[in-house]
């Protein structure tokens, strides 16, 4: 009878500590599934690609999917469910929640517009574009939004005094360019260094100019953010610790770099990462006036704008949890 009893009693601690762990030691962990997409072909979004190569989202629970969801797809794909966060830009999220969705941006890797306006040899200055076309890739998205700002403190009118094109990418803008049906386009790094070599001229850099803006931002719907704040909260550790891993590592970042954009030219790839690394933030809070001058740009497109408040556009409590916690301070220690 006592042997009886000491083997229940095993038995039931055996229960007891199998259930405290949740699983038994060695055991695989079940890994959270989360489809990303990135909007551009563009180095910034380095951090979500480095989370990925170096493991960091399954270092935190997590089984990313990365994908290609170029300019506003981005947020339409968060809309539809196809994706859970896209790495995308605070104007996306205004532009989709003024068609009546309901997106919010959780964090930004940038806080100033990062954007170049080559042109071709003729173009002296901006005024120079007057009755000339230029390109962005898509209306809505950041090439458009530099494009239009920077035309309308020229004193130009879009689409009037300058003629606008969609050109789908910023390789096709530089082929837009190379074969003279555009004058002018807004390019970011790899396509910066590919313009120079073929002779177009870097006009203005509208990132020295201090822009305040919000972009390379991470873009959630927000009944997922109020669902799923542990989830997101570790992606948003991995992508800290993705950026903290860019600054680091110089190498290592270019061949993330290389792969994702399929490159392997060395001047592309080191002007890729130096126009990159240095710009990226260690703790991405959405840039306040960054999102009011998006919203104050849009109204004058859509007066519906003008009722949005820029803390409708963007929740920066999680980054703010991890600031708080010492957690992005240590990943630099």
């Amino acid at each position: 009878m006592l042997a009886k009893s000491i083997g229940i009693l095993l038995a039931l601690g055996t229960l007891v500590a199998f259930n405290a762990c949740g699983l038994p030691a060695g055991a695989p962990k079940t890994l959270t599934k989360l489809t990303v997409g990135y909007t551009a072909a563009a180095a910034a979004h380095v951090p979500t690609w480095m989370a990925k190569d170096a493991g960091l989202f399954e270092k935190y629970g997590l089984d990313v999917e990365i994908i290609y969801t170029a300019g506003t797809k981005g947020a339409a794909s968060v809309v539809s469910g196809d994706a859970q966060i896209v790495d995308g830009a605070a104007e996306h999220v205004v532009s989709a929640n003024l068609a009546g969705a309901d997106l919010v941006v959780v964090s930004s890797a940038f806080k100033a517009l990062q954007q170049y306006l080559y042109t071709s040899k003729e173009i002296n200055n901006v005024q120079d574009l007057k009755g000339k076309t230029v390109g962005i890739t898509r209306s809505g998205t950041v090439t458009d939004f530099a494009m239009r700002w920077h035309l309308q403190r020229a004193g130009l009118v879009p689409r009037t005094d300058v003629a606008i094109l969609e050109t789908g990418g910023g390789a096709e803008s530089l082929a837009a360019l190379q074969a003279g049906v555009i004058q002018g386009a807004y390019l970011s790094p790899p396509i910066t260094a590919r313009a120079r070599k073929l002779g177009f001229k870097e006009l203005t850099n509208i990132y020295a100019e201090g822009l305040d803006y919000s972009y390379f931002s991470n873009l959630v719907r927000k009944p997922y953010l109020s669902a799923n704040k542990d989830v997101l909260r570790n992606y948003l550790k991995a992508y800290v610790e993705g950026i903290a891993l860019v600054k680091k590592d110089k190498a290592r970042s270019k061949q993330v770099i290389g792969q994702y954009l399929k490159m392997t030219d060395e001047e592309d790839l080191e002007e890729s990462y130096n126009l990159t690394g240095d710009v990226l933030e260690k703790v991405p809070y959405t840039n306040p006036a960054g999102v009011k001058l998006i919203l104050t740009e849009l109204a004058k497109m859509d007066p519906k704008a003008q009722t949005m408040r820029p803390e409708d556009v963007y929740d920066n409590s999680l980054v703010k949890e991890l600031d708080d916690s010492g957690f992005i301070k240590k990943l630099y220690q």
